[in-house]
């Protein structure tokens, strides 16, 4: 008994380092988070894989905002194709651990729009995001902004899921972004086409010969 006494510090001890480690791990990627961000790597993000013994979602979601937003500043394609590639490997990694999360499939997905990816792939994580998403209408946004971007690669059935989902906005400001974001890429006509008139009447005021060119998209 008394030589348990004397060695259960050891067993305290454990649990406490544990502690210690998650902290300066943790702390290491939200620091890693708040740097500029630079063509080189994150020398602080890189630590905290290093020192990192099982996966951690946080780490690899702050990898791959990092690779993205560097991709974004690079003038060598080769390095950005590497770095766009890399972000969309560190959200499928995000994802795999936090399956039900859309917003990883979503970053996943900004990556390989970027990428300008194939028609299948395209089409294939939109309908994993549309499946994440149907009850999270905080990806609406990025769901608008990147699926007009690629609205001629998408199914018919995934281009009308897009347009039910703006008519089934509760939030104006949101129904406006996704107009914006229709207008940007030259799908706005086709996308007032297919709304229900009682929808488009509001959003959809004739202008110049938007009506005229959309019939061709339809």
């Amino acid at each position: 008994m008394i030589l348990f006494f004397r060695y259960i510090w050891v067993l305290l001890l454990v649990p406490v380092l544990f502690c210690l480690y998650l902290v300066v791990l943790f702390g290491l990627i939200r620091f890693g988070e708040q740097l500029d961000v630079r063509e080189s790597d994150n020398a602080v993000l890189e630590l905290a894989s290093r020192i990192a013994y099982w996966d951690v979602p946080d780490l690899h979601v702050a990898l791959a905002h990092y690779d993205r937003e560097r991709a974004s500043l690079g003038q060598d394609v080769a390095l950005q194709r590497q770095w766009l590639e890399s972000s969309r490997y560190h959200w499928d990694m995000a994802s795999q651990l936090r399956p039900l999360w859309p917003y990883y499939q979503l970053g996943a997905f900004n990556a390989e729009v970027t990428l300008g990816s194939s028609t299948e792939v395209i089409q294939a994580r939109f309908d994993q995001v549309a499946v994440l998403s149907k009850n999270e209408r905080g990806a609406d946004r990025s769901l608008f902004e990147l699926g007009f971007a690629v609205w001629p690669q998408l199914r018919r059935d995934q281009q009308d899921w897009l347009v039910g989902r703006m008519v089934s906005s509760v939030w104006p400001q949101t129904v406006a972004f996704a107009f914006e974001k229709a207008e940007l890429h030259d799908v706005k006509g086709v996308v007032c086409i297919r709304l229900p008139w009682s929808f488009a009447q509001k959003h959809c005021k004739q202008k110049g010969t938007w009506l005229k060119q959309s019939r061709s998209l339809f």
